[in-house]
């Protein structure tokens, strides 16, 4: 060994040595943090006028949540909720724990018990399609079991039962995509319908027939795009229009004629959302696609200004729900992607109520391991987030990704600065500077991308696992791919990978891998060439993980079975469950690379547990995870106590003690590759895994 070499040698002893105090420090007790990323698109903000507290957003990817205490906490409320994207609510104005929900692709759903648990409004003998896409909702005032909806394609339709079965309204309705409905609050039979293309329309008569609004000398195109209506609550001849392109519009004599009322809001003309202060109408809020949210003390009229932009700025604003019991200072904003904003001094300043609300499941995560900090979360329809300040805040990163379901990701483990993803429908995307952009790498066409892992030692080796078309294999760095799938069956379903850490010298010909699939675990020696099944089979295995010190010793997460152990390179397994108890169904595993005999199980509706003794018995972790659905886990490589846990619907939680580092996989089966500490196929290295790595390289030299 040559003189540098021991001097480098040295150095890297004595900083590994300090690694390993501080990261083996323990702490007290155990920590769970939400961590985020928090937000993704709200599209609608329901308050409940009974309580000062409770209000619900419907979110375009994880459905409905709750919160109890003015947004502070959110709780997915989802039971029976089978379509995600709610794009309106309705609360019940005498009933308030009935509440429906339109959807994009599911129709209405219907609660009788505050959110706990959803019915789909299903009749096929009624008019209104099982699968439609309903924009708005709204509840008659003084009759509450008559309901109308807003659809996409089919106009308006009209329940006077509650919703059990729903009559077409559309007589005289020339413009079938009608996205927003409005009650006049006095005269409870006059509604108007906002168009896409028509502008205006109104009924006299609860929606037995409309006429459109046309006035060729006002100011309103006739073929506006009509976004939002509000109405003034006292006088309600007084009604407004939030437009796609013109800003908002005011009429003060029920839709007769419109005047433009958009000076001061300048290029944000797109207006999504417009709210009324119920104590003084004379104060309007509307929430723009870029501007954020704008403020008018004057109904709009040219007086100082008009609009005023608030302490919310440069915003997509979907939606803003002034709270009827505190309507001059308590205002909520619905963003993409930034969840919930809420400000309490009428729109002065605004700060994000995001606990816990993320429209988006996490279903891959990665850490940079030559920069702990920096962590990388991959969604089912937000692409990626990611974080630098070990999950204190996020960003999306999703330039040129244009596919955002996100099911599996993998770091470069040498240039770190490389990353790839591998998407739902079946894209891999390659970004060679810290997620900042991305590029499409056409040269693989296939199914969904359920696993990627990168070879340790030769990182232009990667290795794609897919839901029809098996294993693809590409020597190029992702240029091209090939199939790598002899032995794995017909129509192969691969769910997850792990790569035995054991040095090869031929990574392209002599390395041993593990594919798991929905039918069994199976093993090739041979860099993917050719596959042999285990005896492990008639499972669906959903995770592995391979001891680092041991490697003939790995363990499969199984949907509805539990885990498994191997300690003969797969050759024979043993079922470990004892602690796990009904929570079967594991979704991720992660080992302790320093204690390999500590690992992690990332479950559905259970958290996440631990076991202490290779698999033999099991105990739960964190209790604020008691019974959520973990899709994924990392761990930071530097302070392995600390842990990262993806959930579904929940966004990401951060674990610190009680929980070591770990090679691990999951969120589906993202893939998982071993040396050292590993998540979803990049490669993370303990301090003591490390150490050894580099004695034994500057050893050979």
């Amino acid at each position: 060994m040559n003189r540098v070499a021991t001097r480098c040698l040295a150095f890297v002893f004595s900083i590994i040595a300090l690694t390993i105090f501080i990261s083996t420090t323990s702490l007290a007790a155990v920590n769970q943090i939400w961590t985020g990323p928090a937000g993704g698109t709200v599209q609608d903000i329901a308050i409940d006028a009974t309580s000062l507290s409770t209000l619900y957003a419907g979110t375009r990817a994880n459905g409905v949540f709750k919160s109890s205490d003015g947004g502070a906490n959110w709780t997915a409320v989802n039971a029976g909720l089978t379509s995600l994207n709610v794009q309106t609510l309705a609360i019940d104005p005498n009933v308030n724990q009935t509440i429906y929900a339109g959807t994009a692709t599911g129709g209405v759903f219907k609660s009788t018990n505050g959110g706990s648990a959803w019915t789909r409004l299903l009749n096929a003998a009624d008019a209104l399609p099982d699968d439609a896409n309903v924009q708005d909702l709204v509840i008659k005032p003084d009759a509450n079991t008559t309901i109308f909806a807003a659809t996409q394609t089919g106009g308006v339709f009209k329940s006077t039962n509650g919703g059990t079965s729903w009559a077409d309204a559309n007589t005289n309705l020339t413009s079938s995509n009608v996205q927003v409905l409005a009650i006049d609050p006095i005269t409870n039979t006059n509604i108007y319908a906002g168009t896409t293309t028509g502008g205006v329309f109104f009924s006299n008569n609860t929606g037995s027939t409309w006429t459109r609004l046309l006035n060729a000398a006002d100011d309103l195109p006739d073929d506006a795009n009509v976004q939002d209506i509000s109405i003034n609550p006292s006088i309600s001849s007084t009604l407004y229009v939030a437009t796609n392109a013109g800003g908002v519009f005011r009429s003060m004599n029920s839709g007769t004629s419109w005047t433009q009322i958009s000076n001061g809001l300048g290029s944000s003309l797109n207006v999504q959302s417009l709210s009324i202060d119920l104590s003084s109408p004379a104060i309007l809020y509307a929430g723009t696609a870029t501007g954020g949210v704008f403020k008018s003390t004057n109904s709009g009229v040219t007086v100082n200004g008009d609009w005023l932009p608030t302490g919310l700025t440069s915003a997509d604003v979907k939606d803003v729900a002034v709270n009827p019991l505190i309507p001059t200072s308590t205002i909520y904003a619905g963003t993409d992607p930034g969840g919930v904003f809420k400000t309490t001094n009428s729109g002065t300043a605004w700060d994000p109520f995001i606990f816990r609300l993320t429209a988006a499941d996490i279903q891959a995560l990665g850490i940079d391991p030559s920069a702990p900090a920096i962590l990388y979360s991959g969604t089912d329809a937000e692409g990626v987030y990611k974080s630098t300040n070990g999950g204190s805040s996020f960003i999306d990163s999703n330039i040129n990704l244009t596919s955002t379901d996100v099911q599996a990701l993998a770091i470069d483990p040498i240039t770190t600065s490389t990353l790839y993803v591998g998407t739902k429908n079946g894209k891999i995307f390659e970004s060679d500077n810290n997620a900042l952009s991305w590029s499409d790498n056409s040269g693989l066409a296939t199914s969904s991308v359920q696993a990627l892992v990168i070879d340790p030692d030769l990182t232009t080796i990667i290795y794609v696992g897919t839901i029809t078309n098996g294993l693809l294999r590409s020597d190029d760095g992702g240029t091209s791919f090939n199939p790598s799938s002899a032995g794995l069956g017909a129509n192969p379903n691969v769910q997850t990978l792990a790569i035995d850490p054991s040095a090869t010298a031929d990574p392209l010909n002599t390395r041993t891998l593990y594919a798991g699939t929905d039918t069994a675990v199976f093993k090739s020696i041979d860099s993917g060439g050719n596959w042999n099944i285990t005896i492990l089979s008639g499972v669906n295995v959903q995770a592995l993980a391979i001891n680092p010190d041991t490697p003939a010793t790995l363990y499969a997460g199984t949907r509805g079975a539990g885990v498994f152990r191997s300690e003969d390179s797969g050759t024979a397994w043993t079922q470990i469950n004892n602690g796990l108890g009904t929570f079967l169904n594991v979704q991720a595993l992660a080992i302790d690379p320093d204690t390999p005999t500590t690992l992690y199980a990332g479950t559905s509706g259970g958290g996440v547990f631990e076991s202490t003794d290779g698999g033999a018995t099991w105990s739960a972790v964190s209790s604020i995870l008691a019974d959520s659905n973990v899709l994924s886990l990392a761990i930071d490589p530097v302070t392995t106590t600390t842990v990262y846990v993806g959930t579904a619907g929940e966004g990401l939680f951060k674990i610190t003690d009680g929980a070591g580092g770990g090679n691990g996989s999951g969120g589906g089966g993202n893939a998982s590759c071993f040396i050292g500490t590993a998540a979803h196929g990049f490669i993370l290295k303990s301090p003591v895994k490390l150490l050894r790595e580099l004695r034994n390289r500057f050893l050979r030299r």
